[in-house]
C-alpha cells in the first residue's frame, strides 16, 4: 500500500506542531508495516525533494500561478500513478481551493482513493468573511468528493454521517514508553505545551498559576510558533512581575518527555464555550497521557466520551482561572492520588490512542474501501 499526507503538514522538517506530530507518527508506523509513505507539502521557502526516516517527503513551492499550480499537480500524479499494481491512498486536510482539482484527477485513477483526515471545524478557525465561508464549503461538501472520512472526534464523526461514506474515527496518538521518572519534590512544577498563538488559553493558564499556594512551584511554558508573539508574551511577563515562569522552546523529544514525566500535572485547557474545541481533540493530550502524568483539563468534547474526573484525569467545570486553579493546588497536595490518576490516564491512553492500535485498525479499514 502506497500512502500519501497530501498538504496535511505545514513546515514539517523544522516545526514540532501537533499536527506535524500526528502526521509524522502515523507515517512511521505505516513504513514499519511495510508501506510506502510520501509526504506532500506545499511551502512558501523553495527546498528539494528527500528521504526523512524512510518518509518521501516532497515538497512544492507554492505559486499564485495556475501554471504553475497544474504543473505541481501533474507532477504528483505522474508520481502516484507509477504505483499503478498498489493502492495508492492520499490523505489529506487540505482546505486550499486550488487543491480540488488535482481532487478530482485523482478520482479518474482506479488505484487512488482519497481520504479526507477531519481534524478541525474549520469555518470556527477564521475571523475573516471570505475565510470562514471557505471553510465552511470544505466541512459541509469534501467528503462528497471523498472515498472515506477520517474524523478526529466525536463531533466530528456526527458530522461526517451526511456524506454517507464509510468513516474511521483516527483519534490523538502516541507512542506508549513507560518512561515516567517521578517526581524530584525539590523542582516542582506544572507544564503547559502549546501554540503561541493560543493567547486566551495561555492567558488563563498565567491566572490560574498565579493563585496557587505555594511560592517553590514553578510555571513551564513550553512554546512553539509564531516567534514575535513568544517575545511579546516573554516581555508581559516580565512587565508584569509574573514570577515563577518559563518560557521553553525547540526542546528534542527526550528532553520534553523528560520534562513531562517529572511535572506535578500536565495543562490541556479547553473552552465549553468555543466550538472549535468540542470539534478537536488536542494531540497533546495523548503526549502528556504517554508520561504517566496526570492531565488537568475541561469537560469539552471528546474529553467526557474517554476519562472520568478524579480516576484518570483532573476535570475542571469550565475554563476558568479559578476551576483550574483549585484541580492545580489539589494536585499539589495530594501527590499519592495524582499518582494513582497519571496511572490510569497512562492506561487509557495505551489502550486507545498507541499510534500501534490506531494504525493497525486504520490499515485494515483502508484495505476494505
Amino acid at each position: 500500500m502506497v500512502i500519501v499526507f497530501f498538504d496535511s503538514t505545514e513546515n514539517f522538517i523544522s516545526s514540532k506542531s501537533a499536527g506535524n506530530t500526528k502526521i509524522n507518527l502515523l507515517a512511521q508506523e505505516f513504513l514499519s508495516l511495510k508501506d510506502k509513505v510520501y509526504i506532500i507539502e506545499f511551502t512558501n521557502e523553495a527546498c528539494v525533494s528527500k528521504e526523512i526516516n524512510g518518509i518521501k517527503y516532497i515538497p512544492y513551492l507554492y505559486s499564485r500561478s495556475l501554471k504553475k499550480r497544474i504543473g505541481n499537480y501533474l507532477s504528483t500524479y505522474r508520481q502516484l500513478t507509477k504505483h499503478s499494481k498498489e493502492d495508492v491512498i492520499i490523505i489529506t486536510s487540505s482546505i486550499r481551493i486550488t487543491n480540488i482539482g488535482f481532487f478530482i484527477m485523482a478520482k479518474f485513477c482506479s488505484n487512488i482513493k482519497l481520504c479526507y483526515l477531519f481534524h478541525e471545524w474549520h469555518w470556527a478557525v477564521n475571523n475573516s468573511f471570505i475565510n470562514r465561508f471557505i471553510g465552511l464549503c470544505f466541512d459541509s461538501l469534501l467528503g462528497f468528493l471523498c472515498n472515506a472520512i477520517l474524523p478526529i472526534s466525536t463531533f466530528l464523526f456526527d458530522k461526517s454521517i451526511k456524506f454517507r461514506k464509510p468513516i474511521y474515527k483516527v483519534p490523538i496518538v502516541a507512542k506508549f514508553p513507560f518512561f515516567n521518572i517521578g517526581i524530584d519534590v525539590h523542582k516542582q512544577y506544572f507544564i503547559y505545551c502549546g501554540h503561541s498563538n493560543y493567547r486566551r488559553v495561555i492567558d488563563i493558564v498565567l491566572l490560574a498559576f498565579s493563585k496557587i499556594d505555594r511560592n517553590n512551584v514553578e510555571l513551564i511554558l513550553v512554546l512553539y510558533g509564531n516567534q514575535d508573539n513568544i517575545c511579546k508574551l516573554n516581555n508581559l511577563i516580565h512587565k508584569n512581575k509574573i514570577r515563577r515562569v518559563r518560557i521553553l522552546q525547540g526542546l528534542p523529544d527526550k528532553e520534553l518527555h523528560s520534562l513531562y514525566s517529572g511535572a506535578i500535572a500536565l495543562l490541556a485547557p479547553l473552552d465549553e464555550k468555543n466550538i472549535q474545541d468540542k470539534a478537536r481533540f488536542s494531540q497533546k493530550i495523548a503526549e502528556y497521557l504517554s508520561s504517566g502524568r496526570p492531565i488537568i483539563t475541561v469537560n469539552v468534547g471528546d474529553i467526557s466520551h474517554y476519562f472520568t474526573h478524579l480516576k484518570n484525569a483532573y476535570i475542571a467545570d469550565s475554563f476558568s482561572p479559578d476551576s483550574f486553579a483549585e484541580l492545580m493546588n489539589l494536585a499539589l497536595n495530594d501527590p499519592i492520588l495524582s499518582g494513582e490518576i497519571g496511572y490510569n490516564g497512562y492506561l487509557l491512553g495505551r489502550n486507545n490512542f498507541s499510534v500501534e492500535s490506531v494504525v493497525k485498525g486504520l490499515r485494515t479499514f483502508l484495505s476494505s474501501i
